[in-house]
């Protein structure tokens, strides 16, 4: 993809609803999805392989996906480390069809909590036996806050 940077000033102009959710956005968030929307490559500091090296760049990526459901895609290279870019595709989709993007990227975010969790309760009855878990869930369930069924949240789709 060749780079293009795009501007805020731009994004605004063509692509209002976008530049909404950009503005909304943590600064350091919104300049790393501003360098991807651009064709530019990111990862962590050090690796010298991306366009861009940013400190935590893991974690800011992750954000992107889990919080503001955008899809960004990883490249592995060397080792276990990776970079990060979006395609055209991607970012096309970002600003013409965002409600898209949000559903698809969110259906992937709880499907892979819930992946996680499952692999959490498998280790947890190895460990303690089911018998344990269950008792230990509705310990859970009746004496603590965090259970209460009022504060739960389901996923967004």
């Amino acid at each position: 993809m060749a780079i293009r940077r795009y501007t805020l000033d731009e994004i605004k102009r063509d692509y209002p609803d976008s530049f909404k959710e950009l503005v909304s956005m943590d600064s350091g968030h919104r300049n790393i999805l501003l360098f991807l929307l651009s064709g530019m490559t990111t990862s962590p500091v050090g690796r010298g392989y991306a366009h861009i090296e940013v400190d935590k760049e893991d974690a800011i990526i992750s954000t992107l996906r889990v919080k503001h459901f955008i899809d960004i895609t990883s490249e592995r290279v060397q080792g276990g480390y990776c970079y990060h870019f979006m395609t055209c595709e991607q970012v096309t989709e970002f600003f013409n069809e965002r409600e898209a993007m949000r559903k698809r990227v969110s259906k992937r975010v709880w499907a892979k909590r819930s992946q996680t969790l499952d692999k959490q309760l498998v280790k947890a009855i190895q460990w303690r036996g089911a018998d344990w878990l269950i008792k230990r869930v509705g310990e859970m369930a009746t004496n603590d806050s965090l259970c209460d069924t009022e504060k739960q949240k389901e996923p967004k789709h």
